[in-house]
């Protein structure tokens, strides 16, 4: 069957309903994301309607245009999973204007799905999975004896810095809306990524995440060392900021983390900007930033170079790596999904944004799954990190309690 891609293209515009068209999606069991980079105003959104996720490592520089989406335990990038944009649809502001784009090389039942809209309308919600079973993992006591046992791998040597991680978990009285919840996000965080993305087998997730991993636009790639947290004083000037020993230390380790990825692969011509104090939702960080522009060092594929080598970088994992790693997958006794992994689109509009999966929840049909870490060194104090870790998870929970 011979599909007319523009005139499909111009029915989907006249006739975008974004709620309609992700319920459906979801109820097929098609992958989807919905996201907006920060400090924009345009929402992106992308079906899949293939049916069948692309899994393994891809090249950004050559890919399909998509979104990806890796979790935390992938190593070499081997676990990846990718979103072909069959349909790409842009809306800017809160105007009612979309743009479509449709794949006529990838998607050769879009035509047929945008025909099925405008008859199914009666699945007015999102499929949802049901809610985990409760656990005890989400234990103040048990978190900082955690914590308690981390330093002690420090004082011992084994790393100098480690990241562990809990989850939070808020019972509802109803499912969540995931596509109002977003909307929030978006006006709520103004400056950070925010995304809400459904894959089969994997989960509904949305996230707030100011951390760019992997970032390229022509010829220019940047990254940043993000880390140190501090709670929002909506009245103290940023540049004022007072940050501890413990602190400036934790962010200079991921800065060294990134130079040391240059150094692998012998790039010492890079542009450094920071650290400053920067504000993403209700808290600041410390900030340094890093750009390289690939024709002038002639590495044109240091996009899916850097992504292999940074990920997971020790402002999620710990530093040296692989002993933090291994501690870890000893230690932490729950599965962190696609928390501190990354995500975002790839070759949409020319360019690649690629973000660690920070601040993040599943949501299940009555409940929802918040994420957090803390970052511990030897001079970290377990109840602190604790509280840290509290700050974190009501970044998005507040979004679900008010």
């Amino acid at each position: 069957m011979s599909v007319n891609y523009e005139q499909a293209r111009l029915d989907l515009v006249q006739h975008v309903d974004l709620h309609n068209m992700l319920t459906q999606a979801s109820h097929q069991g098609l992958a989807f994301a919905c996201w907006r980079l920060p400090n924009e105003s345009t929402t992106h959104v992308i079906i899949d309607t293939g049916g069948q996720l692309q899994k393994g490592k891809r090249s950004l520089e050559s890919s399909s245009p998509g979104f990806l989406v890796s979790p935390f335990a992938s190593e070499a990038r081997s676990e990846e999973v990718f979103m072909n944009a069959d349909i790409h649809i842009t809306s800017t502001g809160d105007t009612k204007t979309f743009d479509v784009t449709l794949d006529p090389k990838r998607s050769t039942t879009a035509n047929e799905w945008i025909g099925q809209l405008q008859q199914n309308k009666d699945q007015n919600y999102f499929k949802l999975d049901q809610s985990p079973v409760k656990t005890t993992d989400d234990n103040k006591a048990s978190f900082i004896h955690f914590v308690e046992d981390c330093i002690e791998a420090i004082q011992n040597e084994q790393f100098k810095k480690i990241v562990p991680s809990r989850y939070k978990d808020q019972t509802l009285d109803q499912s969540l809306d995931p596509l109002a919840q977003f909307k929030l996000i978006c006006d709520r965080y103004p400056s950070s990524f925010a995304s809400f993305i459904a894959l089969p087998g994997i989960g509904t997730w949305l996230g707030a995440s100011p951390e760019v991993l992997v970032q390229m636009h022509g010829n220019i790639f940047k990254t940043m060392a993000l880390a140190g947290t501090q709670r929002v004083n909506p009245d103290q000037d940023l540049r004022e900021v007072a940050w501890t020993q413990k602190e400036i230390e934790e962010q200079a380790m991921v800065s060294r983390y990134i130079i040391n990825c240059f150094k692998k692969i012998r790039l010492r011509e890079f542009e450094e900007n920071g650290p400053k104090t920067i504000k993403a939702a209700n808290l600041i960080h410390l900030l340094t930033e890093y750009e390289v522009n690939m024709a002038a060092v002639n590495f044109p594929q240091l996009g899916s170079v850097m992504a292999e080598l940074l990920h997971p970088t020790s402002a999620v994992c710990g530093m040296p790596l692989v002993p933090a790693m291994d501690f870890l997958r000893a230690h932490e006794q729950h599965d962190r999904e696609l928390y501190s992994g990354y995500l975002g689109p790839v070759n949409i509009q020319d360019a690649t944004h690629l973000f660690v999966n920070l601040r993040c929840m599943r949501i299940f049909d009555r409940s929802v799954r918040a994420f957090v870490g803390a970052g511990v060194t030897e001079g970290s104090q377990p109840e602190k990190e604790w509280l840290e870790t509290e700050y974190k998870s009501q970044t998005m929970l507040d979004l679900i309690t008010g």
